[in-house]
């Protein structure tokens, strides 16, 4: 399976999920200023566009992993563009219990806490 199509297949718990969010956003902040200082601030500018595409990409994987666990379709994702809507629904994903059984979207995922496995899904 191509590396894009495994971001959006599978489930994922609530700690990782949180976890996976938590970093990658610390991460892109980190590069960004990192560079900023290096190179410059149109470098920086120029990083912080590039960092950001692949935040957004990283960031839609969770989500959509987060609602599969809960049974759903990953088109709920969408949600997460609407302002003020997304801050309801992203608390919502992250306090809801997911499904406690196998679904459609794969087995119950594990709750021991896998950063890498959460920002870059195995397949």
């Amino acid at each position: 399976m191509h590396f894009l199509e495994r971001l959006f297949v599978g489930r994922i718990a609530r700690l990782n999920y949180f976890l996976g969010s938590v970093i990658a956003g610390l991460a892109a902040w980190a590069i960004v200023l990192i560079v900023a200082v290096l190179f410059g601030r149109t470098a920086g500018a120029i990083a912080l566009m590039i960092i950001y595409a692949i935040l957004i990409l990283i960031s839609f994987s969770l989500v959509v992993r987060r609602i599969h666990d809960l049974g759903w379709r990953g088109w709920w994702s969408f949600l997460m563009l609407i302002p003020f809507v997304n801050l309801a629904f992203g608390l919502f994903i992250l306090f809801r219990r997911g499904a406690q059984m196998p679904n459609a979207y794969g087995p119950v995922p594990s709750a021991a806490v896998d950063l890498l496995g959460s920002l870059f899904p195995r397949g």
